[in-house]
């Protein structure tokens, strides 16, 4: 009856949970574990440092998602796009504008590469 109904419905969500958990975190080892992400990270550092930014700390986010995050306010979209021309490696990311979350202190802005492109 009702109850077994329920019981049916309940295992289905879970198993349906787990399946889902268990394939974002397949999404989730592919696209940041891959070796090609490390190495996209590490041109992009040289490429900053190359034109005069001096890149002060680099980590891992839990978010796979590709952003340029501005920390301060003379970090413009205007800023960003001209960085974007002179160093192609940026590329096009989502523009955040969040002066709260550092990921290390006094930086104007964090790049995150994330495994969307």
């Amino acid at each position: 009856g009702m109850n077994e109904d329920y019981n049916d419905f309940k295992k289905k969500i879970y198993a349906d949970y787990e399946a889902f958990r268990k394939r974002i975190n397949e999404e989730y080892v592919q696209q940041v574990r891959k070796p090609w992400k490390e190495t996209e990270a590490a041109n992009l550092k040289r490429a900053l440092e190359k034109a005069g930014i001096e890149v002060r700390c680099s980590g891992t986010l839990r978010t796979a998602h590709s952003q340029f995050i501005a920390h301060s306010k003379y970090v413009t979209t205007e800023y960003y796009t001209e960085l974007k021309t002179k160093i192609p490696e940026i590329k096009s990311r989502q523009f955040v504008y969040d002066p709260a979350s550092y990921m290390c202190s006094a930086t104007d802005f964090t790049i995150v590469v994330g495994g969307d492109n």
